[in-house]
């Protein structure tokens, strides 16, 4: 058997020490916290307490079920749909350079030497050019006078809203 270091943790008490889940009580601990013993495992509240009104035992043709009675508050359920963006950028590593999609149609292919960063940070640009796409005019006609004349063309006749 190793020695047991002295930095070592023992993890075995933590949860009980952190989500105490039983409380071992004597019959007068149960009378005073206004308990009395119903059978062997079970407890009731003797006062006529409201939480002794929150669960209760429903029969089935399965078998008995604890039931809660009590209404659990409402929660507005929504979907995590982020605001879709006409403008997509993806990165390809092996080609080393960042994809852009206007409405699922690539516009522009560009490296990173053309942007101005170092190909490292092009994941990065991924992430936050569509946004910036969306939102700034100025930033979408530079993109599109870096493309050769025939692609800008064929860019502002199947897009006209970009011009």
């Amino acid at each position: 058997m190793m020695p047991r270091s002295r930095f070592e943790v023992d993890y075995s008490t933590l949860d009980n020490t952190l989500y105490k889940r039983s409380f071992r009580m004597t019959a007068q601990q149960l009378t005073d916290k206004g308990m009395t013993r119903v059978a062997f495992d079970v407890v009731r509240f003797s006062d006529g307490d409201m939480a002794s009104k929150l669960w209760e035992v429903q029969s089935s043709d399965d078998g008995d079920y604890i039931v809660s009675v009590y209404d659990e508050p409402e929660v507005e359920k929504t979907a995590s749909i982020k605001e879709s963006s006409a403008w997509e950028a993806l990165y390809s590593r092996s080609a080393g350079k960042l994809n852009v999609f206007y409405k699922g149609a690539q516009i522009a292919s560009i490296s990173a030497d053309k942007l101005g960063v170092p190909e490292k940070d092009l994941p990065l640009v991924e992430q936050y050019l569509p946004e910036k796409l969306a939102s700034n005019k100025a930033l979408v006609a530079a993109l599109l006078n870096e493309l050769p004349a025939p692609a800008k063309n064929a860019a502002y006749s199947r897009y006209p809203e970009l011009q």
